[in-house]
């Protein structure tokens, strides 16, 4: 039997282009995103001769995991008065493992030395089909710089963003599966 659209019924066309679509487009990364080397978090730096605020600072999209299309950017502005006010966007491209985005800026003064550093944010999102998921999202965080750092010379800026494995659907399902098999061994 030769398989044509004829024979098949117009919901089971509608799955195979679903399907052919998810294949070609569904795991491609946007052409504008950078990778980050394997094991390693993408960063990016503004340096500056000398300190003017407000200091803005953008990182990404760029891929975090090697292996799977997870993607994170962020948005970073440090004002006079010492408020770091950051964007976070992280969205995953995979079917249903979802992932977190993790990012720290970090500031230096002109010798490289690191004099502050944010505290790590870590978000999260679902897989493109998880059930009532969200596979793309925008966080807003925001942190005080102390002001003896502001007045550091040659003040700049660094992004890191990584992924930082935790709990997710993905993980959560296969641990499942692996208890059930387990308990039906014996």
């Amino acid at each position: 039997m030769t398989l044509s659209v004829k024979n098949l019924s117009t919901r089971a066309v509608a799955l195979l282009a679903v399907v052919a679509c998810l294949l070609l487009f569904g795991a491609q990364p946007h052409a504008h995103a950078a990778t980050a080397a394997q094991g390693s978090p993408a960063r990016a730096g503004l340096r500056a001769a000398a300190t003017t605020f407000p200091i803005t600072h953008s990182l990404g999209p760029v891929v975090v995991s090697p292996s799977d299309p997870f993607y994170e950017g962020l948005d970073v502005r440090l004002s006079a008065n010492g408020r770091l006010d950051a964007t976070q966007h992280v969205f995953d491209h995979s079917w249903f493992k979802g992932f977190n985005g993790g990012a720290i800026v970090s500031l230096y003064d002109a010798s490289e030395n690191e004099i502050w550093s944010s505290t790590s944010q870590t978000h999260g999102v679902d897989g493109m089909y998880v059930p009532f998921g969200t596979s793309d999202r925008y966080y807003y965080w925001t942190e005080q710089v102390p002001q003896d750092v502001l007045a550091t010379p040659g003040l700049h800026l660094e992004i890191a963003l990584f992924n930082n494995p935790q709990l997710t659907f993905w993980t959560t399902l296969t641990g499942l599966v692996n208890n059930i098999a387990s308990a039906i061994r014996g």
